[in-house]
């Protein structure tokens, strides 16, 4: 019986890589820029989704560094090493990188305009996608969480960790600190299991 071997991390899928991440890198930056030129002093509702941002776009950055220092084991022959620098980078940019992206946009939006039917539309629209994106086949967590039960109960709790960011935002309150800080250790937490060797 012969077990079928992952390939290995090519050049042309760095390539791909790192424009995918430069680009979001882009986003996050212009989303930080806005949201801090916007304001003169800061309240938690505004100093949240703002260290959200600052989290993302650091997480794209040192993955577009992972991503780019792949080519250099690529070069040494070391293919294993290609392949764990992508696995991280896969894993920092969805979960730190992304992840924390897309929630802080309604967040941003709440933050800046007091609109309740664009708020709610705008929540509504991200954790339906984020929701849909982590419980599909194309997830990097489907990788490693198989089981369709565990994946939607992983999937509920981040969701429901976000709609309780969302929810208490405007209180400016200790919960919304509380709920703030269990999101971004969820998303560490999954980083940092997806990371461990054992699950590669």
């Amino acid at each position: 019986m012969t077990s079928k071997k992952k390939p290995d991390y090519t050049n042309g899928e760095i390539k791909i890589d790192v424009s995918v991440t430069s680009f979001m890198l882009a986003v996050a930056t212009f989303f930080t820029g806005f949201l801090i030129s916007s304001y003169s002093s800061f309240n938690n509702s505004v100093r949240i989704p703002t260290f959200f941002l600052v989290i993302s776009t650091l997480s794209f950055l040192f993955t577009n560094l992972i991503f780019a220092n792949a080519s250099g084991e690529i070069r040494s022959g070391n293919r294993d090493g290609a392949n764990k620098h992508a696995n991280a980078g896969n894993a920092i940019s969805e979960f730190l990188g992304i992840y924390l992206l897309v929630i802080s946009m309604p967040l941003v939006i709440s933050a800046i305009t007091g609109d309740i039917l664009l708020r709610v539309a705008v929540f509504v629209v991200v954790m339906v996608s984020l929701f849909s994106y982590s419980m599909s086949p194309f997830s990097i967590i489907k990788r490693y969480i198989t089981t369709a039960y565990l994946r939607l109960l992983y999937s509920v709790v981040l969701i429901g960790l976000g709609t309780a960011c969302f929810i208490t935002q405007e209180g400016d309150n200790l919960i919304y600190v509380y709920s703030s800080v269990a999101l971004i250790a969820y998303l560490v937490l999954t980083t940092i299991f997806l990371l461990n060797p054992k699950n590669q």
